[in-house]
């Protein structure tokens, strides 16, 4: 069911319905110690799946850190299934370690991240799961692109690119893009990360798959700031509010917010504009627990203030 409320883009509501049946699942697998182990088994089993659609649903809206315990949580109710004995679905387990690798990866856990990644991989390969590997590989080029392995990161995403295209996989086609003009991006080859960026938003566009969007219309407002197009980086950048805010997705509503008022700040000279957009961001990111966004935020307004000659948060 989570992919019908992610492709509905009922993001919230999927994950209060799946938070729900978790907490009955819950109440089931803690109070059947009398069972016997395979019945008890399943009922771990049945919990986990539902916290991993939470997790991925939790994933969609933003709130990674939410999503980071949920996945935990799954993951060791899989671990109290799988001691009995009971048949278990490597492919499930592999996908599993993927999710809980890749909030790992977004905590800046990198150690963490690679290792249940790549135990992920492995049994990918094992039961000859392209999916799973697929989903692998492209965490673990976002962990070495992080930790500024540019070349690990391309020899995944290349694998990743081969693998989706030969079975016309277009969502990892998109990903992979996406990931790869970030790091473009960062090898300061500003020209193969526009190109890769807008192919990426041109399948997401395709598929209809939105809460993807605003990421990338992020990135691609960052390299028009390079090339001093304001008016165009405004642009995408409003557009991905608009379509956040839409979707609830308060990180990416957090980091737009935050984008808009830089360029306000530092590029139109709009500064009560600027310091609106940094407030808004702040509180959001308070919320939600963006470490990274209140940090950065409050950074911005320490400046802002100062330019203004007011007291603030700085």
């Amino acid at each position: 069911m989570a992919p019908f409320y992610t492709q509905v883009g009922l993001f919230r509501e999927g994950e209060q319905a799946f938070r729900t049946a978790a907490g009955r699942a819950r109440t089931v697998a803690q109070d059947d110690e009398t069972r016997s182990p395979e019945r008890w088994a399943t009922g771990w089993h049945a919990l986990s799946r539902l916290l991993a659609a939470q997790g991925n649903l939790l994933v969609c809206l933003g709130d990674h850190s939410t999503a980071l315990a949920v996945f935990q949580e799954a993951d060791a109710a899989f671990e109290r299934a799988a001691v009995t004995g009971l048949d278990i679905d490597l492919a499930e387990r592999a996908m599993l370690l993927s999710n809980l690798g890749a909030s790992y990866n977004r905590g800046g856990d990198y150690a963490l991240a690679v290792q249940h990644l790549e135990t992920s991989l492995a049994l990918a390969r094992q039961v000859n799961d392209t999916q799973a590997e697929i989903t692998a590989l492209s965490s673990l080029a976002q962990a070495a692109s992080e930790q500024g392995a540019y070349d690990t990161a391309k020899q995944h995403l290349d694998e990743v690119l081969s693998l989706a295209r030969a079975c016309n996989d277009r969502p990892h086609i998109a990903l992979a893009l996406s990931t790869l003009g970030t790091i473009s991006w960062r090898w300061g080859d500003i020209e193969q990360a526009d190109t890769c960026l807008r192919e990426s938003l041109a399948i997401y566009r395709e598929l209809g798959d939105q809460h993807r969007i605003p990421r990338i219309l992020n990135a691609l407002g960052i390299l028009a700031i390079l090339r001093e197009r304001y008016d165009q980086a405004e642009g995408y950048w409003e557009e991905g509010l608009a379509l956040a805010q839409e979707l609830g997705d308060s990180m990416a509503t957090a980091d737009t917010l935050t984008n808009l008022g830089y360029i306000n700040h530092h590029n139109l000279g709009n500064l009560e504009k600027a310091k609106q957009y940094y407030t808004q961001s702040l509180s959001i990111s308070q919320e939600i627990g963006h470490r990274h966004g209140v940090t950065s935020t409050l950074s911005n307004l320490g400046h802002l203030y100062a330019l203004m000659g007011e007291h603030g948060p700085a």
